[in-house]
């Protein structure tokens, strides 16, 4: 089996990637919940982001928060809230 490539180089391509529409919606409920200082949890956030309901929606937030490019893309905006 081949091993997968743990390089800074595919790291940063994979945090250049595109967000799908509820990565997107993530991102932002996220944003918005941090900025009110406000905490949610994966489950929360996974449902607010319209992952589903339940353990689903846990899992799949789960897994989109533990990409590379939904990570970067929070930060990004937190940045950037925190400029304003």
């Amino acid at each position: 089996m081949p091993r997968r490539a743990s390089s800074a180089l595919t790291t940063s391509r994979e945090a250049k990637r595109h967000l799908t529409d509820r990565e997107a919606k993530l991102v932002a409920v996220m944003v918005s919940c941090a900025s009110e200082g406000r905490a949610l949890s994966r489950l929360q956030a996974g449902e607010l982001a319209g992952y589903g309901s339940g353990e689903v929606a846990r899992v799949q937030a789960s897994r989109a928060l533990s990409r590379p490019h939904v990570k970067q893309a929070i930060f990004d905006a937190l940045k950037d809230a925190a400029v304003m």
